[in-house]
């Protein structure tokens, strides 16, 4: 088992009406995300049925999580990869993003990492006689992973979070939350513009990318807020 944090080394208008800041992890709580999906061992697990079956998908939940939060890809873009669109010498993935068009988005290393290291111990493990199936991230069940069972897999390992649980087995973080959180790690760590990560998100306008603006913004007020002294 090997433990990284594959978010560590992230390659990190016109003004509309306000709009709600969108749901999202900040580093540390990211960073804890992967720590939970690294260290998630016998003991979370109720049953020996669970702690077999979590064995065979370590890397894999490790792998996807770190996708999730590392580029900002759509969930559907994620279950949609086949295993020849890793390019393990570029460090990138081939994504088919939602209007129909490839793209090529690239991961840091620690994420490349995880993905080889799924493929290698438990890909063709998961497979098994199925050696037809071209999805990269596949399911107990011998076939490519659903939308469903990547928005369980997020909220499995997010209800662990201090502060995301909603009740009733219910987490605040989704996939789609996760994309969010990308959004705000690459802004806040000043890795780019608002016309760059509109690119990386693949969104079609900048109007799109710009309820990520309001993240960082709610920051720099934060911090004014506390610097605003009255009496010392």
């Amino acid at each position: 088992k090997i433990s990284v944090n594959a978010i560590a080394n992230v390659d990190f208008i016109k003004e509309h009406k306000t709009l709600r800041t969108p749901t999202h992890l900040e580093i540390d709580e990211a960073a804890k995300l992967m720590d939970i999906a690294s260290e998630y061992t016998e003991h979370s697990c109720e049953s020996i049925q669970a702690k077999s079956a979590n064995e065979r998908i370590h890397y894999r939940d490790m792998a996807i999580l770190a996708i999730l939060c590392s580029t900002g890809i759509r969930v559907s873009e994620l279950v949609a990869l086949n295993i020849d669109d890793v390019n393990y010498m570029r460090n990138s993935l081939l994504i088919y993003r939602k209007g129909g068009y490839e793209q090529e988005v690239f991961i840091n290393s620690d994420t490349s990492n995880l993905i080889s290291c799924y493929v290698s111990n438990e890909r063709y493990g998961l497979l098994k006689d199925n050696v037809s199936e071209k999805a990269l991230f596949v399911s107990l069940h011998k076939k490519r992973l659903s939308v469903r069972s990547v928005q369980t897999l997020v909220n499995k390992y997010t209800l662990k979070i201090e502060g995301c649980d909603t009740g009733n087995g219910k987490s605040k973080i989704s996939p789609h939350k996760l994309r969010a959180t990308y959004a705000s790690l690459f802004l806040e760590n000043g890795i780019g513009d608002l016309k760059e990560l509109s690119e990386n998100m693949g969104h079609h306008s900048m109007n799109t990318t710009t309820i990520y603006s309001g993240i960082t913004k709610d920051r720099v007020r934060m911090e004014q807020a506390k610097n605003l002294k009255i009496r010392e």
